[in-house]
C-alpha cells in the first residue's frame, strides 16, 4: 500500500527515502559532508553498470564534475551546487524522473585519505497510474473524513439541542418561590408548532381545573374557586404555554399538568410542573412570654389597607383595621414599628399553636396586595417514665417575680383541670377532674417553682400538661407545657401527645375508639366515615373532618352555629360530604359523596368546644382504591370496615 503523497512537483522527504512521481521535473537526493574537508564526492548505484551517477572532485582551488565511467542512463539529468564541497552541501539534483531511476542511491565523499560520510538514499519512482490511483484514495479518503465530519457536527448540533430542551425540561418540571412573592411561573413551553385555535388546560394533581384557555383567550368559567382571579395566561409568542399563579401559598405545593387539546380534542402535549413554596419557620419554646411571627414588605402599602392574620384552618387570629387599630386583641398584637412591617406577636404560645399563619394584606378595594405564610414550632419539654413508678415530677419554673396573690391552673390536653393552687397559697381539689383527684401534689419549695407532682401514673395519663399562671385579675401571666409518656414495660404501647395509641386502639377523653379504616371501591355512591361517642356534648359545639394526610392540610367538612359551612370547606369537598349530627347518640360521622382514588388520606375529626378548647377526637383512614372491570354499574352505598 503506498503512502499517501502530494503530487506534480511535490515532493515527501523522510530518513529513509525520498518518493516521487514518474515525469516529476526533478527531485533532490540529499547529503551532507564537512565543509571544505572532501576532497571528492560519488553518487552510485550499485545495480547498474557502470555505477557511477555523479562524481565531483576538487582541483586545486575549484571544483569540477568527472563525468568519467558516468552511467549513460543519468547524461544530463544530475546536478550539484558548484561550492559544493566547500559548503558541504553535497546534496544531488536528479531531472526528468523515470520509472528506471528508481533504486538505492550511495553518497561517499572522501577527503585526506579517509572516507569522511557514506548515505544511502533510498529513491522511490511512483507510476502516474499508481499515483492517480493514490490521488483517488485520498480524495475518498478527504471525503469520508469530511462526510463523518458534518454527520459528527449535525449530531453534536442535534444532541445540543436535545441537551437543551431536556435542560429546560428539568428546570421547566421543578419550581420553587419563596411564600410572600406576588407570582411565580409554572414553565410550559414546546418548539412544536402548534395551531392557532388549541385549547391548554392547567390542572393541579386533584383534578382541579387551575385555568382554560381556549383559541388564545382565557375562560375563567371552568375554573376552580382555590385558584380564580390568581391566574393568567400570556401567550406572547409560539409554544409557550406557561401559567402565571398569583400570591402562592404553602397550600398551592402540587403538581400542575399542563395539557393541549387540539379542536376535536385530541391530546397535542402534555407537560407537567412541580411547584414547591417555601414558607419560613419560627421556633420558640413553651412557656415564652411572646413570639414574633415576621411579615414584612419592601412594597409601599397606603395607610388604608386591611392586614389579615389566619391559622392553617382559615380561623382569623388578628385583624388590623383601615382605620390603624387592631380588630381585636387577645392573645396577639401588631405594633406597626415601621412602613411595611406587619408581623404579628402571639402570646402565651404553646403545643396548640403549631401551624401555619397567613398574613394577607388586602387593598381598600378588597384585592389582595401580598400574601406571606410563617411555620410557628413550639417546642415542649418531654418528660418519660415507666408505669409503676410512685410518683413523677411536672416542671413548671419561671424566673419572673411572682406575686403571692397568683392563681396556678394545671390542665390536661382535654382541657381538663388537674390541680388548682389558690391565691390564698393553698391547693383547691374542688374543680379537679376526678380522674385525678388525690393524685397532685403542688410544693412550692421556692420562688418561681410551679412544678406538680403526679402520683401512680399510668400509661393512660401519657399526655400534654399545662402550666398557667393568672394574676389576682385573672390576666395570663404565663403558660409552659410539659409532655408526659408513660410507658407500660410489659406492653409496646406508645403515647403521643393528646392521643395515646395502644394495639390499634386510640384512647380519647378516657372512651376507647378504635382507629378506623375505611375501604371502598371508586365508583360507589357515597362513604362513611365513623365517629360516634357516647358523651352528651353542648349545643354549641364546633366540628371540623379534615384531610392531613397526604399534604397540605385541607378541611373537609365544618359544622358550626348548627349548620354546615361550606365558605370554610374546601371546593373539592363542597356538595360531597354531609354529617348527620345526633346529640343523643353522640353521631358525628361523615358522609361523602363519590369517593374517588384523590379523596384516599387519613382525616381527623375534631369536636370543640364554645371555648375552642378540643373536647373529643379520632381519625380515620379512608382507602379508595380504583374501580375493578365488572359489568354491574349498580351504584353502591359503602359503610365502614373495622
Amino acid at each position: 500500500m503506498f503512502l499517501l503523497f502530494f503530487i506534480l512537483l511535490h515532493v515527501t522527504q523522510h530518513a529513509l527515502g525520498v518518493e516521487v512521481i514518474e515525469g516529476a521535473e526533478s527531485v533532490v537526493l540529499p547529503c551532507g559532508a564537512p565543509p571544505g574537508a572532501a576532497s571528492s564526492v560519488v553518487w552510485s548505484r550499485y545495480d547498474l553498470i557502470p555505477s557511477n551517477v555523479h562524481v565531483r572532485i576538487k582541483t586545486g582551488q575549484a571544483e569540477e564534475d568527472d563525468l568519467t565511467n558516468k552511467n549513460q542512463l543519468f547524461t544530463n539529468r544530475t546536478e550539484m551546487q558548484p561550492d559544493a564541497l566547500r559548503t558541504g552541501h553535497v546534496s544531488l539534483t536528479l531531472k526528468h524522473i523515470q520509472l528506471s531511476d528508481d533504486g538505492i542511491y550511495i553518497c561517499i565523499a572522501r577527503g585526506g585519505g579517509e572516507r569522511l560520510t557514506n548515505t544511502q538514499v533510498q529513491l522511490q519512482v511512483i507510476s502516474r497510474e499508481e499515483a492517480e490511483q493514490a490521488r483517488r484514495q485520498r480524495d475518498t479518503v478527504i471525503a469520508v473524513v469530511i462526510f463523518i465530519l458534518i454527520i459528527l457536527c449535525i449530531l453534536a448540533a442535534v444532541l445540543g439541542r436535545l441537551y437543551h430542551l431536556e435542560y429546560i425540561g428539568r428546570k421547566d418540571k421543578r419550581v420553587e418561590v419563596d411564600s410572600g412573592e406576588e407570582s411565580v411561573l409554572l414553565r410550559c413551553r414546546t418548539i412544536s408548532l402548534l395551531p392557532k385555535d388549541v385549547t391548554v388546560e392547567w390542572t393541579d394533581e386533584d383534578n382541579r381545573m387551575v385555568h382554560v384557555n381556549k383559541n388564545g383567550s382565557d375562560q375563567p368559567g371552568g375554573q376552580d374557586g382555590l385558584y380564580r382571579g390568581r391566574t393568567e395566561m400570556k401567550r406572547e409568542r409560539p409554544g409557550d404555554l406557561s401559567l402565571t399563579l398569583k400570591h402562592p401559598t404553602e397550600r398551592d405545593r402540587n403538581t400542575y399538568t399542563c395539557t393541549v387539546y387540539s379542536r376535536e380534542g385530541e391530546v397535542l402535549m402534555e407537560r407537567q410542573v412541580k411547584l414547591q413554596v417555601k414558607v419560613p419557620q419560627v421556633e420558640v419554646d413553651s412557656g415564652e412570654e411572646s413570639v414574633l411571627l415576621p411579615c414584612e414588605t419592601t412594597v409601599r402599602l397606603s395607610e388604608d389597607v386591611t392586614v389579615e392574620w389566619t391559622d392553617g384552618f382559615y380561623r382569623k387570629v388578628h385583624v388590623y383595621q383601615k382605620n390603624g387599630s387592631d380588630q381585636p386583641g387577645g392573645r396577639t398584637e401588631m405594633k406597626r414599628k415601621r412602613p411595611g412591617d406587619l408581623s404579628l406577636t402571639l402570646k402565651h404560645p404553646t403545643e396548640r399553636d403549631r401551624d401555619t399563619y397567613t398574613c394577607t394584606v388586602y387593598s381598600r378595594e378588597g384585592e389582595v396586595l401580598m400574601k406571606r405564610q410563617v411555620v410557628l414550632k413550639v417546642k415542649v419539654p418531654q418528660v418519660k417514665v415507666d408505669s409503676g413508678v410512685e410518683s413523677v415530677l411536672l416542671p413548671c419554673e419561671t424566673t419572673v417575680q411572682l406575686s403571692e396573690d397568683v392563681t396556678v391552673e394545671w390542665t390536661d390536653g382535654f382541657n381538663r383541670k388537674i390541680h388548682v393552687y389558690q391565691k390564698n397559697g393553698s391547693d383547691q381539689p374542688g374543680g379537679q377532674n376526678r380522674r385525678y383527684r388525690g393524685r397532685t401534689e403542688m410544693r412550692r419549695k421556692r420562688p418561681g417553682d410551679l412544678s406538680l407532682t403526679l402520683k401512680q401514673p399510668t400509661d393512660r395519663d401519657s399526655n400534654t400538661y399545662t402550666c398557667t399562671v393568672y394574676s389576682r385579675e385573672g390576666k395570663v401571666l404565663m403558660k409552659r407545657q410539659v409532655k408526659l409518656w408513660v410507658k407500660d414495660p410489659d406492653s409496646d404501647s406508645v403515647a403521643s401527645g393528646l392521643n395515646f395509641y395502644k394495639d390499634g386502639i386510640i384512647y380519647v377523653n378516657d372512651l376507647r375508639l378504635k382507629d378506623h379504616q375505611v375501604e371502598v371501591e371508586e365508583g360507589v355512591e357515597s362513604v362513611r366515615l365513623p365517629f360516634k361517642i357516647t358523651d352528651d356534648l353542648p349545643e354549641d359545639v364546633t366540628v371540623e373532618w379534615r384531610r392531613f394526610k397526604p399534604r397540605p392540610t385541607i378541611m373537609a367538612y365544618m359544622y358550626e352555629d348548627g349548620s354546615g359551612r361550606q365558605d370554610q370547606q374546601d371546593p373539592s369537598y363542597r356538595g360531597r360530604t354531609e354529617m348527620k349530627r345526633n346529640l343523643k347518640q353522640g353521631d358525628f360521622s361523615l358522609t361523602l359523596k363519590s369517593p374517588t382514588v384523590r379523596d384516599g388520606g387519613r382525616y381527623i375529626c375534631r369536636v370543640y368546644s364554645n371555648e375552642g378548647n378540643i373536647r373529643k377526637e379520632t381519625t380515620v383512614e379512608l382507602r379508595v382504591s380504583e374501580r375493578s372491570n365488572s359489568t354491574d354499574e349498580t351504584p353502591l352505598m359503602a359503610d365502614y370496615a373495622v
